[in-house]
């Protein structure tokens, strides 16, 4: 599973429910910290095998980000059997982005 799967309302619940971990990056074109933390989130993939990536562009699901409370970007949720256990908003140290993600991805993973 090393790509990442586009999410949109259609497929969001069947997505997260199919794979028993899945982190889904909740992020908008004209978000200036998106932009950074976004090549970090795709990088992660290559390193965890086991988890679901997800990207969700709120510019055109309206509908998602609404229906999950989103309230910023960048957010990444995190699911375990698709149940959310962790969600990220914003970024509050760019220079620490990646350990942050990766410190909760392994959170995850580790139950």
């Amino acid at each position: 599973m090393n790509e990442i799967v586009e999410i949109d309302y259609k497929n969001l619940d069947e997505t997260i429910s199919k794979h028993s971990l899945s982190v889904i990056y909740f992020w908008s074109p004209g978000c200036g910290v998106c932009r950074y933390t976004g090549p970090i989130f795709e990088s992660l993939p290559e390193e965890y095998d086991k988890v679901l990536f997800g990207k969700v562009n709120t510019n055109e699901n309206v509908e998602t980000y609404t229906m999950l409370g989103i309230t910023g970007v960048p957010t990444i949720k995190l699911y375990r059997d698709g149940l959310t256990v962790d969600t990220i908003v914003g970024c509050k140290d760019y220079m620490k982005v990646k350990q942050t993600y990766k410190e909760k991805i392994e959170e995850l993973i580790n139950g």
